[in-house]
């Protein structure tokens, strides 16, 4: 499944795609999609969410993610930054990291990660694990991940 197949309206749209052809940026690849008001991200640092405010995205996430399972899809990087207000809901973005069910080699922003990612598991669930969820700690900006290799060494054992 490519990006350009999603049909979902709690996945942002695919427009088009293309690469850079002159200037500083030759060579590089891009997507366009349609354009959001903010991001989850955005909304948090302005202020708190209500209760029912945090309801509803937290719905319009649980459909969008649904979704992407169905397709055999992990997102990879579900965060707040992610998180978009599009067209009076919430929708699912950036999918640079979205990989099928199975994948050896997960990757995602470290301090969302799901503990069962560094052990190289690639399932449906890594997409519902986020220690800084706005769910978890809503109205709270995720914290700093200073030491990777510490988180690293605490979550993957030693031979």
């Amino acid at each position: 499944a490519t990006m350009a197949s999603f049909d979902n309206p709690y996945v942002i749209p695919y427009r088009a795609a293309g690469t850079e052809h002159s200037g500083p940026m030759k060579g590089w690849s891009y997507i366009v999609n349609g354009l959001a008001g903010g991001s989850l991200r955005d909304w948090i640092n302005e202020q708190p969410m209500a209760d029912e405010a945090l309801g509803f995205m937290l719905l319009d996430l649980a459909r969008a993610l649904q979704y992407l399972h169905r397709q055999r899809l992990v997102h990879g990087d579900v965060k707040p930054a992610n998180i978009l207000n599009y067209g009076g809901r919430w929708v699912l973005g950036d999918f640079g990291l979205t990989q099928p069910t199975g994948a050896q080699e997960p990757e995602g922003t470290l301090g969302y990660m799901a503990p069962e990612r560094f052990s190289g598991r690639v399932i449906s669930a890594n997409d519902v694990y986020s220690p800084e969820s706005p769910a978890h700690r809503p109205g709270r900006r995720a914290a700093c991940v200073r030491e990777p290799g510490r988180v690293w060494q605490r979550v993957v054992p030693g031979p």
